[in-house]
């Protein structure tokens, strides 16, 4: 895990998407813990999705320049 940190650091953006998808469920109970209802959960995790839609749209773009 810790070389796909430095790769996501460096601006990898498959080590990120990996990233994510592999802590999900981690990312889903922190999340949890500091937001008080389910729907803010749900739109905080949404948010991560986005992100990872943004960097598959990035690196397509990086790709074809």
């Amino acid at each position: 895990m810790e070389l796909l940190v430095k790769k996501a650091q460096r601006g990898d953006a498959e080590a990120f998407i990996e990233l994510i998808e592999g802590n999900k469920q981690s990312m889903y109970k922190v999340a949890r813990g500091f937001l008080n209802n389910d729907e803010d959960v749900a739109d905080a995790m949404s948010e991560t999705e986005s992100a990872e839609q943004i960097l598959d749209e990035l690196d397509g773009y990086i790709c074809l320049r």
